[in-house]
C-alpha cells in the first residue's frame, strides 16, 4: 500500500507522529465572517475602544493606541455580563408578575366588597 503511493513507512510514521503534538482547535462556522476585511487575517483580538474584533494588523493601524484584550477573554466578560444581566431581568419579571398579582388581587377584593 505505501510504494502504491509514494510514501514509506518511515516517512508515514514521522507524520503521524508529528500530528499528535498538533493542537486541535474547534472548527469554525463562517470563517469568512471571522476574517479581517482590511487584511484578510482572521479576528482575533477585541478593541475595547471601538468595542469591534480586530486582527493583529490592525493593532498596529486604527486601532495602534487602543487597549486590545484576546477575543476569548472578552468573550467571557461579555458572557459573565450577560448572564448577569439575564438573572436581573427575571428578577424583575417575577417582581413585575408579583405586582401585577397584587393589582388584580387588590382589584377583586374591591368587587366583591362594594
Amino acid at each position: 500500500l505505501f510504494q502504491e503511493e509514494g510514501i514509506n513507512q518511515h516517512n508515514f510514521e514521522k507524520k503521524v507522529t508529528g500530528l499528535k503534538k498538533h493542537r486541535l482547535v474547534e472548527p469554525m462556522d463562517r470563517l469568512e465572517d471571522r476574517m479581517c476585511k482590511k487584511h484578510n487575517r482572521l479576528l482575533e483580538l477585541f478593541c475595547q475602544t471601538e468595542q469591534e474584533c480586530v486582527c493583529l494588523l490592525c493593532t498596529e493601524g486604527d486601532h495602534k493606541s487602543h487597549p486590545v484584550v484576546p477575543l476569548k477573554e472578552e468573550y467571557e466578560v461579555k458572557s459573565a455580563l450577560l448572564g448577569k444581566i439575564e438573572a436581573d431581568v427575571q428578577q424583575m419579571i417575577q417582581e413585575r408578575k408579583l405586582k401585577i398579582k397584587e393589582i388584580k388581587d387588590t382589584v377583586e377584593y374591591r368587587r366583591s366588597h362594594t
